[in-house]
């Protein structure tokens, strides 16, 4: 239960070899930004991690970088990370922590047992949305009171995911109406 398995339902259905059309990996669908923020992915020579809507910006096609998970020596590659779940769980637990960091650092814990865009906020709620669309999108929802509700990809919004820090509900896609990734192999 709670929202580690809800976000690895949500976002791979389980499948740790797990790789979107947009290029995000494994159980939890990381991208390499993200993972090199946690500290546990170096990016290959030529490799643009920075935020994916900046021009040039990470486009999830390259993971030419290396692993460097604490625990996990042999997981170099794209491949061997998404042959680890035991990696994916220890890169996810370090997510977590950061996404902590980042709510109690900018004052986000405020915002707990608010209603924004309808929604009931909690602090898995919070971390499900950090998840989906980092930070500053969070921030840019919870700020406008949910009038901003910036979507990933696959349309899916920062208050869909929100949904997924309530007990019992966000289970599904059916759930928050959005769709769910597809997924190929690389």
């Amino acid at each position: 239960g709670g929202i580690r398995s809800r976000l690895m339902q949500r976002e791979s259905g389980g499948k740790a070899d797990a790789v979107n059309k947009a290029g995000y990996a494994g159980l939890y669908q990381f991208g390499a930004p993200r993972l090199t923020d946690l500290g546990v992915y170096t990016p290959g020579e030529g490799e643009n991690v920075s935020d994916k809507a900046a021009k040039g910006g990470w486009s999830g096609k390259k993971w030419s970088g290396e692993f460097h998970i604490p625990g996990f020596p042999e997981v170099k590659t794209l491949y061997d990370f998404r042959a680890n779940p035991e990696a994916q769980e220890a890169a996810f637990g370090r997510h977590m922590e950061m996404a902590d960091m980042e709510i109690e650092k900018n004052g986000l814990g405020k915002y707990i047992g608010q209603k924004v865009g309808g929604v009931e906020i909690t602090q898995d709620g919070l971390r499900a949305m950090i998840h989906l669309v980092g930070l500053d999108s969070t921030k840019v929802a919870l700020e406008s009171g949910g009038k901003i509700n910036p979507p990933d990809d696959n349309r899916t919004t920062v208050l869909d995911y929100a949904k997924l820090g309530l007990p019992g509900k966000g289970e599904s896609a059916e759930d928050t109406g959005a769709t769910l990734p597809k997924y190929v192999n690389l």
